[in-house]
């Protein structure tokens, strides 16, 4: 894999990590949230932010719970810098899913035919780019994809308990439930 490297394919996929990393998700996010503001409202802005910042936690959460060793990047001509971080699931990737979603969600629908197409290259292009690197496995990267796309609507559907129903809407991010009247009369 090494002979095949080049420089300009190792500059991009290093830059794109850098735009998302880990560390710049929240960020990512944090826009998406204030898209979805702008276009639905506040509340719906901080809960954009808050199941993304969720699915992110989450696979923190598995990456240490799994601790699987990065590949050893010793044989490659040009290794990158030694990251001795966990491999799996691939944060930048996760990163990358994540923050697509919760962009596509704040678009408006005529902006997601555009807006699709653009969010899966950039996440296949991540996910491709940290293979090349050579810093994760192809398991770690469709790991990420598919744990962050399947933790997105359950974590949508938690919203709907309960007991987080009550604590999010005591913090004026959803609004109190409406009174309905069974037998015709006022409340």
């Amino acid at each position: 894999m090494s002979a095949h490297h080049t420089a300009a394919a190792g500059a991009l996929a290093t830059r794109l990590a850098a735009v998302l990393s880990p560390g710049t998700g929240l960020l990512w996010l944090a826009l998406a949230g204030w898209l979805a503001a702008r276009r639905r409202g506040v509340r719906y802005g901080v809960l954009i932010f808050l199941v993304g910042g969720a699915n992110l936690a989450g696979a923190v959460a598995i990456k240490l719970l799994v601790g699987r060793p990065r590949p050893d990047v010793s044989a490659l001509a040009n290794p990158p810098a030694v990251d001795h971080s966990y491999s799996y699931p691939s944060g930048h990737t996760v990163v990358a899913t994540v923050v697509v979603l919760s962009l596509i969600i704040a678009l408006r629908p005529r902006q997601r035919r555009w807006g699709i197409p653009v969010g899966v290259a950039v996440v296949l292009l991540t996910a491709a780019s940290r293979v090349y690197l050579g810093l994760h496995y192809p398991t770690d990267v469709l790991a990420a994809v598919l744990y962050a796309l399947s933790a997105a609507p359950v974590l949508v559907g938690l919203l709907a308990a309960p007991p987080v129903r009550a604590v999010l809407t005591r913090l004026n991010l959803l609004p109190p439930p409406t009174v309905v009247d069974t037998e015709g009369g006022l409340p």
